[in-house]
């Protein structure tokens, strides 16, 4: 199977291993560490545990390709210049959002630390001790999507484990602190998801994990440090979640079980006018006495509709449901932001 975003925990590990050797440490300022250039730049005031976090605050909702140069490594010049293409959405460690930037620029520190290549890292830290096999093509491996990265499901779930079982007691759960502090929390509500703890997502009762949705490759990952269980479904047909809670949902309830919207503490507005990144417009006005919202790409492609309604005060359900926007929540930090469950858009100015 296709590894996907799941990536992103592989990256994530041999951060965690660079903290452990001193080589980097989590709130150590990212910028601190390149050569100036575009990329340290782009990265002023962000921390290493806010590019795992997803709370460095840059716009990479276009990042999709690892930018590399000749040699194989990660372009540092041209992952700079896309970064500051586009206005940062927040201020670092304002509110996360997720997106592939963070796992690219922890990639390109490690690479600079290692004086080796991301993928040959990979390879001889975590692939190889566990005979998982070679790399490949170094060109074809993303540190935040994977690339080419395929490996058997059982491979990828000892991986895993190898990754959470080292040492228990240094993860966190709802009582308790990790090594490296609570897991920072979402912006909004989100059925499933509590937080994020160094590039793992948090999950509630001291479960981490993450997914991935490719076309024919489903994969999910979940894992409990302190129990020391991990768990893995995979499906070329089916979502992966889906299996996950037929297969698992009667013997770990507390794992699926879906967090019920709250009233929130404040009075929020309806979420009218438009929101956008650089990969989405959305506009969310009244129609015929209902709120109606339409999401769109820059270019014009990718246009839906759906009329909102309302779970509770301030969470608002798309109907019929679309896939990127299920559901959308009005977050007011020092600007206004369109939260879907997954990323941020910032209000557009009047």
């Amino acid at each position: 199977m296709r590894v996907g975003c799941i990536a992103k925990l592989f990256t994530a590990t041999l951060a965690r291993r660079a903290f452990e050797a001193g080589d980097l440490a989590p709130d150590e300022r990212a910028s601190d560490l390149l050569a100036a250039g575009t990329l340290r730049s782009a990265l002023r005031g962000i921390t290493v545990r806010q590019l795992l976090e997803h709370t460095h605050g840059l716009d990479d909702s276009l990042l999709s390709v690892t930018p590399r140069d000749s040699t194989g490594r990660i372009d540092a010049e041209a992952l700079g210049r896309e970064l500051r293409v586009v206005p940062r959405l927040a201020t670092p460690g304002a509110l996360y959002s997720y997106g592939n930037a963070g796992a690219c620029v922890v990639a390109t520190l490690l690479e600079r630390l290692g004086s080796r290549p991301y993928a040959v890292q990979l390879a001889q830290t975590l692939l190889e001790p566990l005979r998982l096999g070679s790399v490949g093509s170094v060109a074809s491996i993303c540190p935040a999507t994977g690339g080419e990265l395929a490996l058997h499901p059982g491979g990828l779930l000892n991986l895993v484990a190898e990754a959470v079982f080292a040492a228990p007691d240094a993860w966190p759960d709802e009582n308790s602190a990790g090594d490296y502090g609570f897991p920072t929390p979402l912006p909004g509500w989100n059925p499933l998801e509590r937080g994020i703890y160094l590039g793992w997502k948090y999950h509630g009762a001291g479960w981490v994990g993450h997914q991935s949705v490719w076309p024919g490759h489903s994969v999910l990952v979940r894992a409990h440090p302190r129990r020391r269980l991990a768990l893995l479904a995979a499906s070329t047909d089916h979502a992966a979640a889906v299996v996950a809670v037929r297969a698992f949902g009667s013997y770990l309830p507390e794992l699926f079980g879906l967090r019920a919207p709250v009233r929130p503490s404040g009075t929020l507005e309806r979420p009218t006018g438009a929101f956008r990144s650089a990969a989405w417009r959305v506009d969310v006005q009244p129609v015929g006495g209902e709120l109606e919202l339409r999401a769109r790409r820059p270019d014009g492609s990718d246009e839906s509709s759906a009329v909102l309604r309302a779970a509770v005060p301030g969470l608002w359900l798309t109907r019929p449901v679309l896939s990127v926007f299920p559901h959308v929540e009005l977050v007011e930090l020092d600007r206004e932001y369109l939260w879907n469950g997954r990323f941020v858009l910032l209000r557009a100015a009047q």
